[in-house]
């Protein structure tokens, strides 16, 4: 995965999995969404640093506060 960070708390997380499919993901705002084509997208503040991005209702990432803000 990398990331992308910017100004405001801003960040662009791709992630590449098995089979080389790739998402890109921005979060703004204390929102999430879905850059990547035939992505339906929920997510849920599942701890108080950790974020949960179900797509597709079977893809699951698990993305800490420290990929978006840095730390």
């Amino acid at each position: 995965f990398g990331v992308i960070r910017s100004s405001g708390g801003k960040a662009e997380v791709h992630a590449t999995i098995t089979g080389g499919l790739k998402r890109i993901f921005i979060f703004s705002q204390g929102e999430w969404t879905c850059k990547s084509s035939n992505c339906k997208l929920t997510f849920a503040k599942i701890s108080s640093d950790e974020w949960e991005l179900i797509v597709n209702d079977y893809e699951k990432y698990y993305i800490p506060d420290a990929v978006i803000y840095g730390g």
